[in-house]
């Protein structure tokens, strides 16, 4: 049986077409046989904010940050024939990102985003380590 608890708060403010901030935070608080799994990782404390400013009607400018911590990942091994649990750390999440998107119209719109801007390292899963900065373009359509 699993079991857990999650509790958090999200907070938005929008001001006219201009400008939106989000907010939040959840708490999850994680052991060997319980906890409630909101991403792989496990994460205990997860804290999210974003911005959102239009310059122009068909151009959104974004900013956003990510914290998670508390983050493991649970492994289980056998040493001579007695198999156990354990938890090991995946690190601290901080990824700050930065992007635009351009409405061409009501259908086609372009975009470009930086993530990771502060090049920071963690583990997505267990050994295997993030992409530092990157970059994501493209087109995109909605019908």
């Amino acid at each position: 049986d699993l079991n857990g608890v999650k509790l958090g708060l999200d907070v938005a403010y929008k001001l006219r077409s201009v400008a939106e901030v989000k907010a939040g935070y959840m708490f999850t608080p994680q052991g060997k046989e319980s906890g409630y799994i909101a991403n792989d990782d496990r994460a205990e404390h997860q804290f999210n904010a974003a911005l959102t400013v239009r310059p122009i009607k068909k151009l959104d400018i974004n900013v956003a940050y990510q914290f998670r911590s508390g983050r493991n990942v649970v492994v289980c091994n056998t040493v001579a024939g007695s198999a156990f649990v354990e938890q090991r750390s995946l690190g601290v999440v901080s990824d700050f990102s930065l992007g635009a998107t351009y409405r061409i119209n009501d259908i086609l719109h372009v975009y470009a985003q930086g993530n990771n801007l502060f090049n920071r390292r963690w583990q997505d899963y267990f050994s295997m380590r993030n992409q530092g900065v990157n970059f994501l373009v493209g087109v995109g359509a909605k019908f």
